[in-house]
């Protein structure tokens, strides 16, 4: 299982390091309507917060979504790709190196292996996605999908698509 996660994580990694590379770097963002510097440092604060909990930094995954664009809201792109960086790499050290075993109440009825699989996978790609919609650009937005969907069909589905 944990290959699997770790195998997937680098390519869901590959599709963001895409659409950075493509990204309108001059588009304005709202808290309603994110720009592509916003989603990327929705995503990096979303992974440092699961890395965090992991280390017992944190006891809890839970945030308020206009905070967290308040304080990434005046970061330059240089700064949300370290950010994006960093977070990537700790997450990735988390899923080689954590135990999947044992007591985490912020967890929920969630397991590990599916909050990887959502952290690493689930989420970033569903707002790339979303993104892509928003903007009537859907081929782009089913191609991103599809590659989500491909990552996910090698996990067992409760870890690929858990409930709630």
């Amino acid at each position: 299982m944990r290959e699997l996660l770790i195998d997937g994580a680098p390519r869901a990694w590959d599709e963001e390091r895409r659409f950075v590379a493509i990204a309108d770097r001059t588009e304005p963002g709202t808290h309603e309507r994110w720009s592509a510097k916003d989603l990327v440092a929705h995503v990096a604060a979303a992974r440092q917060r699961l890395a965090d909990a992991l280390a017992s930094e944190t006891p809890t995954l839970e945030h308020d979504e206009a905070e967290v664009y308040a304080a990434h809201e005046d970061d330059g792109w240089a700064q949300v790709e370290r950010d994006a960086l960093r977070a990537h790499e700790e997450l990735l050290a988390r899923m080689e190196c954590e135990p999947l075993d044992g007591d985490r109440p912020w967890l929920r009825d969630r397991s590990l292996t599916s909050t990887f699989a959502g952290y690493a996978v689930r989420h970033p790609l569903g707002h790339l996605a979303e993104y892509h919609r928003d903007r009537g650009e859907e081929a782009e937005a089913v191609r991103i999908d599809d590659v989500r969907a491909a990552i996910l069909a090698r996990l067992p589905h409760e870890v690929a698509h858990p409930p709630g």
